[in-house]
């Protein structure tokens, strides 16, 4: 990693606000239905102080246990006090990844609804092409790492400096975008804050020559943030970072995953 000098067409705006997932999950009878391979088909819900795990074929309770909430360096986990397991929760009012200790894959991925699930757009790795990426030894962070949700495996830009200015590059075909901004390692919730993140972000899509450009500001947080255009949007799209919250012992930027809903 970088170490952190002592140093300190048409243009659309969007502040991007996000719920914490304590208060979205607190939410009486939440439900996620999740879709990752190992998961399809189950349901969490959190209900009267309790977590359900359940099989959406069978009806059969996989677990149950009461909760609470922890967080370290911005990060939040589910304590699930019943099974002794912990959770790593990043979420919004619409989307849930968890992960638990024993893979970096997600333990788990859901959705609001169901009828919002079959609109869920997975990008590939093929998808994704970045200006610059971060090399380290024999591990590149990759734009087409923005394409998994693995832990320790974000797109890290690989110039000089916060990466100011770096672009990635995809074709879009939603309305949504979630963005999952930071370095997320379950065991190591410090290195969220010692990565820089982005701070505000230039989408510009460009469709048989014409162009449009919208400019989000984002939250300082690991969970996803909602990226909404005013249309479903069709072209090929930049991603620039405009600004950042630098870290506090470096100056890579660093972006987890990218997530599309259709409509």
């Amino acid at each position: 990693m970088k170490k952190l000098l002592l140093i300190m067409g048409f243009v659309f705006c969007i502040l991007s606000i996000e719920a914490q997932p304590e208060k979205i999950i607190s939410k009486p009878e939440w439900l996620i239905n999740g879709y990752t391979e190992g998961y399809e088909g189950n349901d969490f819900d959190f209900e009267d102080n309790e977590a359900y795990f359940t099989s959406e074929y069978t009806s059969e309770e996989l677990f149950r246990s009461r909760y609470s909430f922890n967080e370290q360096n911005r990060m939040t986990y589910i304590n699930l006090l019943d099974i002794e397991k912990n959770l790593l929760c990043l979420a919004n009012e619409t989307v849930c990844v968890l992960y638990d200790e024993t893979q970096n894959k997600p333990f788990f991925m859901g959705y609001w609804s169901l009828r919002g699930m079959e609109k869920i757009s997975l990008f590939k790795p093929s998808d994704f092409s970045a200006s610059s990426e971060l090399k380290e030894g024999a591990i590149t962070y990759s734009a087409g790492n923005l394409a998994s949700f693995d832990l320790k495996t974000p797109w890290v830009e690989g110039v000089p400096g916060n990466g100011i200015g770096e672009t990635i590059s995809f074709y879009i075909a939603e309305k949504y975008l979630y963005l999952f901004s930071g370095y997320i390692s379950y065991d190591k919730p410090y290195l969220y804050e010692q990565n820089a993140r982005p701070k505000k972000i230039k989408i510009t899509i460009t469709d048989k020559g014409n162009s449009q450009e919208f400019i989000f500001d984002l939250v300082d947080t690991p969970n996803p943030q909602t990226l909404e255009f005013p249309d479903r949007m069709y072209g090929d799209a930049t991603l620039e970072i405009l600004d950042v919250y630098p870290g506090t012992k470096y100056q890579d930027t660093c972006i987890h995953a990218i997530l599309g809903k259709v409509y």
